[in-house]
């Protein structure tokens, strides 16, 4: 079967992008607007998220959060809403046969309009309780260490001071410039999806265009590396993480790619998976993670370790890479991993909800580049040999790439070993 979406702009500017699956039962319809911290600042950072609140508070046809959620409700179906680093997306997983509805509703969500002061101030004080529950995490910090004074290193959910800070007339126009439908992707997939796109394009190509600033361009991150990172702690246990960045827009196939090699990696028949959970004193905690971003790429290697075996950890990590690099490693597992990530893949096309997200990041990630439609995907994945996959991890696993973070006591003999230790193997 062809998995290829269609794709066509609405006199409005809106993107809309449909797949038909026949064999389904449900349907879904996301919307995605440009929002993260991606086009944050340290002054509007927390804007985004308390405007995927606000959003699915009250709307023009439903002034009251009850009205609103009466409205899901009556849907067969249910709704979801998050913020991602560089957008703002709100899902509908639905019947089949309340498409028209859900894109009715879906409308009335995504259009801007004034919101009361006293819904603005409630959802504002509920977003400072659920930050006042969440704590950072070693990625988190990660990331600030990493990106330093460009936006990805903001705390995805703001911070109290900036959302406290945050002024009416800041965060209007945040979500003009968001919400505006030339800035807006929807995505529609499920069975007989096409005999729904006339209701679907008349709501949707029915929102008002404004006169919105748009966002300003996303700086290109200027990453300062080779970079070793150390946050002081005294826990029992240390965290670190070994990882590779680079700046500007990565090709399709490349991102694929480095999707194989995480995989690769972390895989459980894999030699570093045994090395590492027992071979290197039981590092249980153990991720292999790919962060793809509108202007660089980061990937990077994580444990959570007894400061005893921190060593022998990096020893095991640096020494598969390397392997990587020399070509020993992939051939190894490269089939095997080759058919898990079909695998994946083709099951997620059991689910509208999933491949209406796989289509939609992929168009956010593309930007003005053509994105590979999953029968693409496929057939690229199809053709990726042992020798492609060994020079990207070359061009990748590189020492002006590189970055160690980690956290532990602040003795400096232990960062010049462990820096000794690193620089050693990609010399």
């Amino acid at each position: 079967m062809d998995y290829t979406h269609q794709k066509e702009t609405l006199p409005n500017g809106l993107r809309l992008l449909w797949l038909d699956l026949p064999h389904v039962h449900g349907a879904c319809l996301t919307a995605f607007v440009p929002g993260g911290i991606t086009y944050e600042t340290a002054t509007n950072n927390g804007v985004s998220h308390l405007l995927e609140h606000l959003h699915l508070s009250v709307t023009r046809r439903h002034p009251s959060r009850l009205d609103l959620l009466r409205a899901i409700d009556a849907l067969a179906g249910y709704v979801n809403a998050k913020t991602d680093d560089d957008a703002i997306s709100t899902s509908f997983d639905v019947a089949p046969d309340a498409v028209a509805a859900a894109a009715e509703l879906l409308a009335d969500i995504l259009e801007v309009r004034p919101y009361p002061i006293e819904i603005i101030e409630s959802e504002r004080h509920l977003v400072l309780n659920e930050l006042a529950g969440r704590r950072a995490g070693f990625r988190n910090w990660m990331r600030r260490a990493l990106f330093r004074d460009h936006p990805s290193a903001l705390p995805p959910l703001g911070t109290r001071r900036s959302l406290k800070r945050l002024k009416i007339g800041d965060l209007e126009a945040f979500d003009r410039a968001s919400f505006a439908p030339e800035s807006v992707v929807v995505v529609a997939v499920g069975p007989g999806i096409e005999a729904h796109l006339g209701s679907v394009r008349a709501v949707l190509g029915a929102l008002p265009t404004g006169e919105a600033e748009p966002h300003a361009a996303v700086p290109t991150p200027k990453f300062r590396l080779p970079q070793f990172h150390r946050s002081k702690s005294r826990r029992g246990q240390r965290t670190v993480a070994i990882g590779f960045a680079v700046s500007g827009k990565l090709p399709r196939r490349h991102r694929l790619a480095l999707g194989l090699l995480q995989m690769g990696m972390r895989a459980v028949s894999s030699p570093l998976f045994e090395q590492v959970r027992y071979g290197s004193g039981s590092t249980y905690h153990f991720g292999v993670h790919t962060d793809l971003l509108q202007d660089a790429s980061v990937f990077y290697v994580t444990g959570y370790t007894n400061p005893a075996d921190r060593d022998r950890f990096v020893c095991c990590v640096t020494d598969e890479m390397a392997r990587m690099r020399s070509g020993d490693s992939i051939p190894e597992w490269l089939e095997t991993v080759r058919a898990q990530y079909r695998y994946f893949v083709e099951r997620a096309l059991d689910s509208p909800t999933s491949i209406a997200s796989r289509i939609g990041r992929e168009e956010v990630l593309a930007g003005e580049h053509p994105a590979l439609s999953i029968t693409e995907e496929l057939s690229a994945l199809n053709e990726l040999t042992a020798e492609e996959l060994t020079q990207i991890a070359n061009d990748l696993f590189r020492r002006e790439n590189m970055f160690v973070v980690y956290d532990g006591l602040n003795r400096p003999f232990d960062e010049r070993r462990l820096r000794r230790l690193v620089e050693s193997r990609f010399a």
